[in-house]
């Protein structure tokens, strides 16, 4: 399915612009009501004293107090669940709009010239941005080089491969490639997904021989 860019960007700000929802809770509602009246004892108490001194002032403090935090408490999780909304928002967008975008760009393909299998025991790349399918993909550290534009790139990563090509084929990568970042945050200095290459897939004969793993 075919997406516009200007969809994808339209719906990213959609997806920032959520407002803040101060509705009270049962809780907070009663947290009020009670600073309210300690607040109003105070004012009593006070204007009762004749106003003399600041000792009798004292006396609204408690309820100034408690409104206060009752007030931090509301805006604190006020600004919680705003957050979380957002990020569920992203999350969607991603699903909806961004991926899909991404999947539908033009797939380039590359001659490969070295392959050579990592040696490791852990996967510090298995959430690199490369990927974009929701289903578990299995990887491989691999170190590929391949040529592009007159010159060679190599790069080690987590890749998806494929040794179906047969025997004495030449092997290749595919990619696509993103010519612009995606949801960029107003500051330029974040966004959901960066300019770049994903989707990467080593396409490798049956009878490959791998460089040894050091």
């Amino acid at each position: 399915m075919y997406i516009p860019i200007e969809d994808v960007k339209i719906q990213f700000e959609k997806a920032l612009d959520v407002p803040y929802d101060w509705t009270m809770s049962g809780f907070t509602i009663c947290g009020y009501a009670f600073g309210v009246l300690i607040l109003s004892i105070g004012i009593w108490y006070f204007i009762a004293q004749s106003w003399r001194d600041f000792d009798d002032f004292k006396a609204v403090f408690p309820g100034i107090f408690v409104l206060a935090l009752v007030f931090f408490c509301h805006a604190f999780g006020t600004a919680n669940e705003q957050t979380e909304r957002v990020q569920n928002n992203i999350a969607k967008w991603k699903k909806d709009y961004a991926i899909p975008y991404i999947n539908t760009l033009p797939t380039e393909r590359r001659e490969v010239v070295f392959v050579k299998i990592e040696a490791t025991s852990t996967q510090e790349l298995k959430d690199h941005g490369g990927y974009l399918r929701s289903q578990e993909v299995n990887r491989t550290p691999l170190t590929v080089s391949y040529k592009d534009n007159g010159g060679v790139v190599t790069k080690t990563d987590w890749y998806n491969a494929n040794m179906g090509l047969i025997a004495d084929d030449k092997p290749y990568i595919e990619y696509v490639n993103l010519p612009e970042p995606l949801g960029v945050r107003d500051d330029g200095k974040k966004a959901e997904f960066w300019a770049g290459q994903y989707n990467y897939m080593v396409y490798l004969p049956m009878n490959y021989q791998f460089t040894d793993i050091k």
